[in-house]
């Protein structure tokens, strides 16, 4: 399930993809980064419609998915873990903000990331 779930936010995001809009994001950053070129507003509404698809999931198994997300390396795929985090943020505990310093730590390297 994870992994059709994750093929069809990765479709999604190809789909609303704007090369000019990738450009931009490109010559802001300093850092190499390898956005799809999709605008925050367009990956807030995408975190909105996969919501409920996770909201029941096991903790285990949101987490393995949404570190499938940073893994990729794109800015619109991190900020959709970030996006879906807080429809959670009440349930996190101490085992979250661990997972989230590790997040930071291996897949935070650009300040678009951390704007999300």
């Amino acid at each position: 399930m994870q992994s059709s779930l994750l093929a069809e936010v990765r479709a999604q995001l190809a789909a609303q993809a704007d090369p000019e809009f990738r450009a931009t994001q490109q010559s802001f950053s300093k850092e190499a980064i390898h956005p799809y070129g999709v605008r925050a507003a367009q990956v807030q509404k995408l975190a909105v419609a996969v919501y409920p698809k996770v909201k029941n999931w096991p903790l285990a198994d949101r987490n393995r998915f949404c570190n499938e997300l940073w893994k990729s390396g794109t800015d619109e795929e991190g900020n959709l873990a970030i996006y879906l985090y807080r429809h959670f943020r009440k349930q996190c505990a101490s085992c979250e903000f661990h997972l989230f310093e590790k997040w930071i730590d291996r897949y935070v390297n650009n300040w678009d990331t951390v704007t999300a």
